[in-house]
């Protein structure tokens, strides 16, 4: 736009704030913001709403609140902001406190104020402040559930095993159930080794869309863990007759503006030999930490030696070697995954930066993990 000879105003750079806040990407984020205090717009609502929410999804909090003032000048969209932006980076009781401070200085929460406040509750694991907000909403502020809502409760339930009052609220929900709804409840059979609701939960997904790859995914994986080798590999077979595509895992680091991705087992990178090398010295390393690899998240039924081989073939493992390679030390790392991270990388990822004492930041496809001394921000509940 600029070389164009378009000059850029409030709804411009609010505009490609909010595609860098989508990407996160940091560095094209703080240009913009420079940009917009060289042309005298960051004063601007809009833009200052916009340049907090990038902030704020790019994890550096401390620089989201000071872009927005004195509690007492905050518009509603502010605290929303605020709200998430704490959620999503395992603030949980700052996510709830500011709720609070809001009501009290008179902004009244509305439907998207209390999305993110369960989706706190829910990856905190603050099971019974999560119920109590969330009837609160219908019944003290009178704001009707919307599917996001309710998806956030059927998460709440889910992550604290309460599988049982998960289905039973779906059975109760004053509107349909969504994709959303079952993939939710789906994911938290598999965390539980639960594959007879799992199984109810992907006949529903499926029903609604028989294209969607994470339902036959998740519900192999669901078998997989349970030990059910047989069914898992007769959801292979549909995939595979109805020409369902798994999505490929791929995850990516970004370092002076170039980004290197890898999917899993990739060797196509010029810098694959230091990467395997790198992961074979943390693989001793955290072993002797006290890591035990958890074998249940690698999905093909073979030895436990081959299990243990595959899981360290994992993208994000890759993409971790790589950033330590080529950062230095006592900088913070940052990955990103197009899907969930597995839980044996997770467990990784903490003994890493305990051992190393590096701080990393991986941001999977549901949320940022902020990983430091040895301890993730979500607790463990993702």
């Amino acid at each position: 736009m600029k070389r164009d000879g378009i000059r850029l105003d409030q709804f411009g750079i609010s505009e490609c704030l909010a595609a860098t806040a989508q990407l996160a990407v940091l560095e094209e984020g703080q240009q913009l913001h420079g940009l917009a205090v060289k042309l005298g717009l960051d004063s601007d609502p809009f833009v200052a709403n916009a340049t907090m929410d990038m902030y704020g999804k790019c994890g550096e909090i401390e620089d989201a609140l000071r872009t927005i003032g004195q509690p007492i000048d905050r518009s509603r969209l502010s605290w929303n902001i605020l709200i998430s932006s704490f959620a999503k980076h395992g603030h949980f009781e700052k996510a709830i406190k500011t709720f609070h401070e809001m009501q009290e200085l008179g902004v009244k929460p509305d439907q998207v104020t209390f999305v993110s406040l369960l989706s706190a509750c829910s990856h905190g694991g603050l099971v019974e402040e999560g119920l109590r907000y969330y009837y609160s909403m219908t019944k003290e502020f009178n704001i009707p559930p919307r599917i996001a809502h309710c998806v956030c409760m059927i998460d709440l339930l889910g992550r604290s095993g309460r599988l049982t009052e998960a289905e039973t609220f779906i059975k109760e929900m004053p509107i349909p159930p969504s994709d959303f709804v079952w993939r939710s409840l789906l994911a938290a059979c598999k965390v539980h080794g639960n594959p007879e609701l799992g199984r109810k939960a992907a006949e529903n997904l499926i029903a609604l869309d028989p294209s969607d790859d994470s339902a036959y995914v998740l519900y192999s994986n669901v078998c997989s863990t349970s030990g059910r080798w047989g069914d898992a590999e007769n959801v292979r077979s549909q995939m595979g007759s109805r020409k369902v595509q798994k999505q490929p895992a791929c995850s990516w680091v970004k370092l002076k503006n170039q980004v290197s991705s890898f999917g899993v087992g990739d060797n196509s990178h010029p810098q694959s030999p230091e990467i395997y090398k790198k992961l074979d010295e943390l693989k001793k390393r955290i072993i002797e930490a006290g890591y035990v690899p958890d074998t249940s998240y690698a999905l093909q039924d073979t030895d436990e030696e081959q299990k243990e081989h595959n899981l360290w073939n994992h993208s994000e493992r890759l993409a971790l070697a790589f950033a330590l390679i080529n950062t230095p030390e006592g900088s913070t790392l940052k990955v990103f995954k197009n899907l969930r991270v597995c839980g044996d990388c997770h467990s990784v990822f903490k003994f890493v930066s305990g051992i190393l004492g590096r701080k990393i930041i991986l941001r999977d496809a549901f949320r940022f993990h902020h990983f430091a001394g040895g301890n993730c921000s979500c607790s463990d509940y993702w």
